[in-house]
């Protein structure tokens, strides 16, 4: 069986004012992107709410509108798979088609945006899905969390249990410290009228740093050959920034032996959905 695993950050899904985008129907949109890649998995990044009572409520329509499930069954730490953000008014989680099995979601508290995981039983192997959102570097004064989150993303991930199989999927707002052939697979551009403080934060491979360390590999970096769009962008330019690829799954070791394929979906519809574009991944379970 191969099970096939989406990114996506619709840029505040569901905002019920909407200043982010041309398009009228740009929510249906998203929902129409999420049907077509028809995910097992969804790690959703910026649904809007103001509440985790909201970010629920949007979780379950979310849902509803591609075909996924969301609640969790009880004892599960909570009643869905999605958790309201410390900072700002946006959510993440996770989704799940409804033949898989949630067995447990657990979410790290404290964090600039949040981080869940979810534990799914398929075919009686558990895996593990992760969904992060980090820190934005337009916030790079008020200190930067990313290194510790990322230490306490790769402390979790190496808490779970030795046979089960761990993905983290996400906006991870930070630049890639994995290589190929001894050379860094990512670059990123800055503007010269940037300041220092900001080309920092950007350029900092710190947190890519500590997730590799943590056994927590770059599926696009391993999978680089394997398809053209790998290396493709996946958030668009701002006025400091060139395009840059910030929607990275990460992989335990166990995974990579596993997966099939990988990919950016890079289509009219995706590009004029949000300012981030989904990634895909497919894996395969161990015989």
């Amino acid at each position: 069986m191969e099970i096939t695993v989406a990114s996506y950050n619709p840029n505040h899904l569901y905002h019920p004012d909407d200043p982010y985008s041309g398009s009228e129907n740009r929510y249906e949109v998203a929902e129409e992107i999420i049907r077509n890649i028809s995910p097992h998995i969804l790690l959703i990044q910026e649904i809007a709410a103001k509440s985790q009572e909201q970010a629920e409520q949007n979780a379950r329509h979310l849902a509803e509108a591609t075909n996924l499930r969301c609640e969790l069954p009880d004892g599960s730490n909570g009643n869905y798979a999605v958790l309201k953000s410390n900072t700002h008014n946006l959510a993440n989680g996770v989704l799940w088609h409804p033949d898989i099995e949630p067995l447990r979601w657990q979410s790290l508290p404290g964090f600039w945006h949040g981080f869940g995981m979810l534990a799914v039983n398929i075919n009686g192997v558990q895996v593990n899905y992760g969904c992060y959102h980090g820190q934005p570097a337009g916030w790079h004064t008020s200190g930067d969390t990313r290194p510790e989150e990322a230490r306490r993303i790769g402390e979790l991930a190496a808490a779970q249990e030795p046979d089960s199989l761990t993905i983290i999927g996400g906006d991870w707002n930070s630049i890639s410290a994995d290589q190929v052939d001894g050379e860094y697979y990512d670059h990123r551009t800055v503007s010269e009228n940037a300041d220092a403080g900001f080309r920092r934060f950007v350029l900092d491979r710190t947190p890519g740093q500590i997730l590799r360390a943590a056994g927590l590999i770059d599926v696009a970096v391993a999978r680089s050959g394997t398809t053209p769009a790998s290396k493709a962008d996946t958030e668009g330019p701002t006025e400091k920034e060139g395009s840059r690829r910030n929607d990275i799954f990460r992989a335990s070791q166990t995974v990579m032996r596993l997966v099939s394929y990988y990919d950016v979906i890079i289509t009219p519809d995706a590009i004029e959905a949000s300012d981030h574009l989904p990634i895909v991944m497919r894996h395969g379970l161990p015989t």
